[in-house]
């Protein structure tokens, strides 16, 4: 991996993209693992300070979530959110097979590294740390995986701190006309 640069990135320009189907253009991983559960993949990947992650059950389309500071050609079904507001956000599949929330919080003080899971640090801007994180954990039967982002967006007067937290239903196919 060649060196990181310190790129400025307001956690305004974030956009929220949730479809299934063919995997989003454009998008190259920094860091990324796959996991297999039964008949599910799920790849989590760490695109700048942004992620990406994609669940596939068997050979159905998989399901893409995916939080950038960039804008996307996504399906015209797709589920799209702006953040100007920096409000937070909930998403949920009709049958509740897949939900997602996104708040956003506002830190003076450096916020700590995590020490599990998938994680980039940037280089410091205004003398504080910027990293993305991503942690997950399957349940004890497997009924569902749940994973949490933290992407860290320094700013002059402390940090933005945008957090997910997903939760994806495992014990059954997902259903493609629910978002």
């Amino acid at each position: 991996m060649s060196a990181l640069q310190a790129i400025y990135q307001n956690p305004r320009d974030l956009r929220l993209f949730i479809w299934h189907g063919a995997a989003p253009e454009r998008l190259s991983a920094l860091r990324e693992h796959s996991l297999c559960i039964g008949a599910w993949r799920i790849t989590f990947r760490i695109i700048g300070e942004s992620h990406w992650i994609s669940a596939q059950h068997a050979d159905a389309p998989p399901l893409h979530e995916v939080l950038a500071c960039a804008e996307l050609i996504a399906p015209m079904d797709a589920h799209q959110h702006a953040f100007k507001r920096l409000h937070k956000h909930t998403f949920s599949t009709a049958d509740a097979g897949y939900r997602l929330r996104i708040a956003f919080k506002r830190q003076r003080t450096p916020a700590s590294v995590p020490e599990d899971g998938l994680l980039v640090l940037f280089p410091p801007i205004f003398e504080q740390m910027a990293f993305t994180h991503i942690a997950w954990r399957v349940a004890r039967d497997a009924a569902h995986i749940a994973w949490r982002t933290q992407h860290v967006y320094p700013q002059p007067e402390g940090s933005i701190i945008v957090t997910s937290v997903s939760r994806l239903a495992l014990a059954q196919p997902p259903i493609l006309a629910s978002i």
